[in-house]
């Protein structure tokens, strides 16, 4: 190493000593920034003033933090921070070329009025940033957002699409009146019932453009998205741990079940009603006049008032959004009711449960290291490199020291991200060895219900799964939990599913939390930070808020057609050499890029590597899709034309389940075949055997074109 590049090293090194933490990556960024646009020495006041800078633009709507004003138990009055919906949407309406594109198509596709509003979704969780191990975290705080139906799945499945309404800690919170209830209200109040023009339901806000056009965007609330402990919260709800748990359902209600969790030696409640014919569902105004009456029965006959809240299932709270006059022709308890089924499914959900179960049940029928086979098993598989191509996580999962300690809490102990990849890697598993072999037949049956079940979930999305077909899942499901003499297990959870079917027929979706966890992270990384806590709530939201603005000024930031990602760079000799040839291009005035990975449709993502599923070129919609192994990722342009292409080694099919689910290919480098990029419908987790053959797990909705 020279002496120059030597003394430019050590200078760097010193300096990034000098500086607070910062990653290595950040640090060259920085550095990179500084050089490209250099800046005079600033002081933390400064920062702090550009970032007001963007919070303090004129709106017809006022600034876009403001004040809300809340009730303490004290007596006193308090204020929490708010980012006003009114003067954010029309901030980033006019300043944000990402979510301008987003907001025109989705105003064209559906356009608001006041007969027919958009429908927001209200998702509230409490995040726990900081060291979550401390007895007292001051950072612990509870965040709202919202976004709208009309978005669409593939776009709720960005986390910029969903716009923070507020941040509050915990702490905060268990200073109010009515806790997290009155939050609620008045967040609702500001959006759908105040009386002057500041109301999405009645005069709609006026959205202007960069170009001056302008339109006027209604809206209404159609669900409130959370999990059960949020939802307990929310609505002044028992929950799960409650006698009568379901807001839904009248005459269900909690049993112990005599089986210990040896996590925390709580005994386990079961579900006394388990199918939805079983159920006596409750109306939006049974559920209104049950709170209106708890309220005078408190008035009345305080005495008597806990054993009735016992039995209807809710606790009084004078701040309860269904007493709230304001409220009354907006919010509808059972109709707006979300269940998140990611919390239902997987985490300390029905999968962990009948996962658990169902080793037990192998173990018992003689197959001692069961575990062990499925976590050997597992370690065959290869997943698409979205989801990180190595599976050693994967089958940890079922290592003797994480066995041992799901043999203790009575359910297989795993994070929901793995254990939405390894239920169908399981169930292949189950039906072939297990199933197969006539060992633990009812077992196995079950969880090849759930993993239907499941796949369902999954596939919803894509809009192919009707709420009949839905509901019919879950019937064959829980029948075949009592076949399998599991039914002392149905805890709570279990009973979330019955009401999927009707929410996917209400909504036209079935939303989980997955997105809104990745969202969380942006805002520990700023509470995490934040040492001067005088006024947390303020600086966590408006570095949220202004960090939002700055994701929404991307051009591409919800572009969802067929693309590459960067980093692209300029093809190298041999692949434009090759694409010449093969497309019979002209030798000169062409572009030819490339990158490692590409956006194929609304939903899907490949990376070179990838095992595919594709349409042939030139192929008819209703020939079979192809398999392979995807090699080069291209865009051509020039001469008045443009491609998005791939280069794919094509594995031809052997044999396929009746059911389409699995498929077996033959592992062959020699057809080798240029597609177009938006004929690929998505990558395949796969697993090679000792012959050259290769087992492929087939998404369901593409198994009736294979």
């Amino acid at each position: 190493m020279d002496q120059a590049k030597r003394a430019k090293l050590m200078r760097v090194e010193r300096l990034r000593r000098r500086l607070p933490h910062m990653s290595a990556s950040a640090f060259a960024q920085t550095l990179k920034e500084l050089h490209d646009d250099p800046i005079d020495p600033v002081t933390r006041q400064d920062v702090a003033r550009a970032r007001d800078l963007v919070l303090e633009q004129g709106t017809p709507y006022g600034p876009i933090l403001k004040e809300l004003e809340m009730e303490l138990k004290s007596g006193r009055k308090d204020n929490i921070w708010v980012c006003c919906p009114f003067a954010f949407l029309y901030t980033v309406s006019i300043t944000c070329i990402g979510w301008a594109n987003l907001l025109r198509r989705t105003l064209v596709a559906h356009p608001p009025s006041f007969d027919a509003p958009w429908r927001m979704i209200v998702y509230s969780d409490e995040v726990v940033p900081g060291n979550q191990l401390s007895f007292h975290n001051l950072r612990k705080a509870w965040v709202i957002y919202y976004s709208f139906v009309e978005f669409g799945m593939s776009v709720l499945s960005m986390e910029d699409a969903w716009i923070c309404l507020t941040v509050i800690t915990s702490d905060h919170v268990k200073q109010m009146s009515g806790g997290l209830p009155q939050v609620f209200s008045k967040l609702l109040v500001l959006l759908f019932g105040s009386s002057d023009s500041h109301n999405l339901r009645k005069s709609g806000i006026v959205i202007e453009f960069a170009d001056e056009s302008t339109a006027r965007l209604f809206s209404d609330l159609e669900m409130v998205l959370q999990d059960g402990g949020a939802h307990k919260l929310c609505w002044c709800l028992k929950g799960d741990a409650g006698h009568k748990f379901c807001v839904g359902c009248r005459t269900l209600f909690a049993e112990k079940s005599g089986i210990v969790n040896g996590d925390n030696n709580e005994e386990i409640l079961t579900c006394n009603l388990l199918l939805e014919s079983e159920q006596d569902f409750a109306t939006d105004e049974e559920i209104r006049g049950t709170v209106l009456r708890l309220a005078e029965f408190a008035r009345t006959s305080p005495d008597t008032l806990a054993l009735r809240e016992q039995a209807c299932g809710f606790n009084h709270n004078v701040h309860n959004m269904l007493l709230n006059p304001q409220l009354n022709d907006v919010v509808r308890p059972v109709t707006q009711f979300g269940h998140d089924w990611m919390h239902a499914m997987v985490v300390h959900g029905v999968w962990n449960t009948i996962m658990f179960l169902l080793i037990l049940e192998l173990i018992a029928s003689g197959v001692g290291d069961a575990p062990t086979q499925f976590q050997n098993y597992v370690s065959l598989w290869t997943l698409p490199k979205r989801l990180g191509s190595s599976v050693g996580h994967l089958s940890d999962t079922f290592s003797p020291s994480r066995w041992t300690s799901s043999k203790k809490a009575k359910y297989l102990k795993c994070t929901a991200s793995d254990a939405i990849t390894l239920f169908p890697i399981i169930a292949c598993y189950v039906l072939a060895v297990f199933h197969q072999s006539g060992t633990a037949v009812k077992a196995c049956e079950c969880y090849l219900a759930l993993a239907d079940f499941m796949d369902l979930l999954v596939t919803v999305a894509h809009g192919c799964v009707s709420h009949e077909v839905l509901r019919e899942a879950v019937r064959e499901f829980l029948e075949s939990v009592v076949a399998a003499g599991w039914r002392n297990h149905v805890h709570p959870k279990f009973h979330w599913l019955v009401h999927f079917a009707r929410e996917l027929f209400l909504f036209g979706m079935l939303l989980s939390c997955w997105v809104h966890e990745r969202k969380h992270k942006m805002l520990k990384r700023y509470s995490n930070i934040i040492l001067n806590t005088v006024k947390f709530e303020y600086s966590v939201l408006s570095e949220v808020t202004c960090h939002h603005i700055a994701e929404l000024r991307l051009p591409d930031k919800f572009n969802i057609e067929p693309r590459l990602l960067d980093p692209v760079k300029t093809a190298n000799a041999r692949l434009k050499t090759l694409l010449e040839e093969e497309l019979q291009l002209p030798h000169h005035g062409m572009t030819y890029r490339s990158a490692n990975a590409a956006r194929v449709n609304s939903f899907e993502v490949v990376y070179q590597r990838d095992v595919i599923l594709f349409q042939g070129a030139l192929a008819r919609d209703d020939e079979p899709l192809l398999t392979g192994e995807l090699w080069q990722i291209a865009e051509i342009e020039g001469h008045g034309m443009f491609y998005l292409a791939i280069i794919v080694s094509v594995w031809s099919k052997v044999s396929q389940l009746d059911d389409g689910s699995v498929m077996i290919v033959s592992i062959d480098d020699q057809d080798t075949r240029v597609a177009v990029l938006s004929d690929v419908q998505c990558a395949l987790t796969y697993r090679r055997k000792d012959n050259g053959e290769a087992q492929v797990l087939v998404p369901r909705r593409c198994r009736d074109r294979i």
